[in-house]
């Protein structure tokens, strides 16, 4: 692993009960990332599971961080968990607030956490390869929770 950038970071930030045992007692929640951004150079943001993230939103993120501060976005639970019909405009509302953070090169990657129930069939295969397409041009990470995905 010569040359590697290993980046630390933590699954979110904005935790009250972090206050006092990683926020000054006194800190603004509304600081909490900018603070976070001095210590860590690289966060998950994971509300964008359950909110789908909006462009003006995860700017606002950027203008709080460094420009090297990176940010891993994981995919809305409507291209993961709760796949309807809809799901191609999903990924497209999803694209077009995410890149935002691409164009700031502070994108780390997209991560698609997909579900146990999520096993490894046609079906699923054939809308993987679907979102991995609706989403190109992103740095992608896929979390199988199905070890028949492995074999």
């Amino acid at each position: 692993m010569e040359n590697a950038d290993i980046r630390i970071g933590t699954c979110g930030f904005s935790y009250a009960e972090w206050r006092e045992a990683f926020y000054p007692k006194d800190l603004r929640q509304s600081e909490f990332l900018r603070f976070y951004s001095l210590v860590f150079p690289f966060v998950e943001l994971d509300f964008s599971w359950y909110t789908m993230p909006k462009a003006d939103q995860l700017l606002a993120m950027t203008e709080q961080t460094p420009p090297n501060f990176l940010f891993c976005l994981k995919a809305h639970r409507s291209l993961s968990h709760e796949i309807g019909e809809d799901w191609g405009e999903s990924a497209l509302r999803f694209s077009s607030a995410a890149r935002v953070l691409s164009e700031k090169g502070q994108l780390a990657a997209i991560l698609i956490q997909l579900p146990y129930r999520f096993s490894y069939t046609a079906e699923n295969r054939m809308y993987l390869g679907d979102l991995l397409s609706a989403l190109d041009g992103f740095p992608l990470v896929v979390e199988f929770r199905n070890e028949f995905w492995y074999q």
